[in-house]
């Protein structure tokens, strides 16, 4: 299963992303960041009783990244972890059992890489113009 779905309307067709498995990553591939789940011990988890979770029981948390990330593209794999490479040239390794991951269609990660270098650029121009002057 590649992830994405095609959907065609009157007007045009839209690209849906859907989850990915870590077994259906491959190189190459863009991949968005859908939630992020975080564990904490339940001792320390404010306003649970300590009658319901043992001390040792882990609670999860999961959240949707903020500020929305762009979509990576993957550069190596050796589960559970994936390396990618964001369009602003940064590097993260990403542990796929604390991440849930959406494939996303390669001309939409292109035109936001796209967007995201020219945007970059723009900013570098305006900082050696302000140098100058």
């Amino acid at each position: 299963m590649s992830g994405i779905e095609e959907i065609h309307t009157a007007n045009a067709s839209t690209c849906v992303a859907s989850c990915l498995s870590a077994e259906d990553i491959r190189v190459g591939d863009y991949l968005a960041l859908l939630t992020v789940t975080y564990e904490y011990p339940s001792f320390l988890w404010c306003g649970i009783d300590t009658m319901v979770l043992p001390p040792r029981e882990a609670v999860f948390v999961e959240f949707r990244p903020l500020p929305y990330d762009m979509p990576l593209r993957v550069k190596s794999i050796c589960l559970p972890f994936v390396f990618a490479k964001s369009p602003t040239g940064n590097h993260q390794v990403i542990d796929v059992r604390q991440h849930r991951l959406a494939k996303v269609d390669s001309e939409f990660a292109a035109d936001v890489w796209k967007a995201e270098k020219s945007s970059r650029k723009d900013k570098r121009q305006r900082k050696k113009k302000r140098k100058k002057h």
